[in-house]
C-alpha cells in the first residue's frame, strides 16, 4: 500500500478540465497505485485565492461518483469560499466523502 499524488493544473479560466483528471487516473496498471481518491481545493492558490466555480465542483463530483472514486474537499478555506461565493458550506461539499 502507498500513496501517489498527481497534480492537475487549473485552466487559465480557473476551471479544472475533467479530461486532465481522467488522464492521471490509474486503474489497471500494476506499476502504479490504483486511484481511489480525488481531492479538490475550492479556492485556488495559483489564481490569487479565487473560488473554483460551482459548476466545476459539481463536474468533479459527478466524475468521481461515476467512477466510484472517493472525493475529499479541502476544508482549510471552506468558510472563506462560502463567504466569497455566497454558497452555504454544506452546498459546497454535497458529495465529498470527507472535508
Amino acid at each position: 500500500m502507498g500513496v501517489s499524488l498527481h497534480t492537475v493544473p487549473n485552466q487559465p479560466n480557473r476551471i479544472l478540465n475533467i479530461k486532465d483528471i481522467h488522464n492521471v487516473i490509474c486503474d489497471n496498471d500494476v506499476h502504479y497505485f490504483r486511484t481511489r481518491l480525488v481531492e479538490i481545493e475550492k479556492t485556488q492558490n495559483s489564481h490569487d485565492g479565487r473560488v473554483l466555480p460551482m459548476p466545476c465542483i459539481l463536474d468533479v463530483e459527478q466524475f468521481c461518483h461515476e467512477r466510484n472514486l472517493l472525493l475529499h474537499g479541502d476544508g482549510a478555506r471552506l468558510v472563506n469560499t462560502s463567504v466569497a461565493s455566497g454558497i452555504p458550506m454544506d452546498d459546497l461539499v454535497p458529495r465529498s466523502r470527507s472535508v
